[in-house]
């Protein structure tokens, strides 16, 4: 078993690759160390899936946190523009999703 991990690693260190396993009876994962690093465990932690679970939702907090401070910042940004008079009659914003739409039309 240890020399199939060890084939495993070097494999997927040559490729760049994380990986992981789950073992199902004990909960525990192995892992490469290009896989601890993009889950951001430490090299020495043991990685149940429930710690796992708890990292995941961590990073989604932070996610969300981020994304409600990007919309809070457009919300100002639009609100200026549409108080400013500068936006009579014109469509604001430069979203990839408003140049889709405009395309058609121009």
């Amino acid at each position: 078993m240890r020399e199939s991990e060890a084939r495993l690693s070097l494999a997927a260190e040559s490729a760049e690759a994380g990986l992981w396993v789950l073992d199902l009876g004990d909960g525990r994962f192995w892992t490469t160390e290009k896989a601890r690093e993009l889950f951001r465990f430490p090299p020495d932690f043991e990685i149940t899936f429930e710690a796992f679970l708890q990292s995941e939702l961590e990073q989604a907090y932070v996610e969300i946190g981020q994304l409600k401070q990007r919309l809070q910042e457009e919300n100002l940004y639009l609100r200026e523009e549409a108080t400013s008079g500068r936006a009579q009659g014109e469509i604001i914003g430069q979203s990839e999703a408003i140049r889709r739409v405009l395309k058609p039309a121009a």
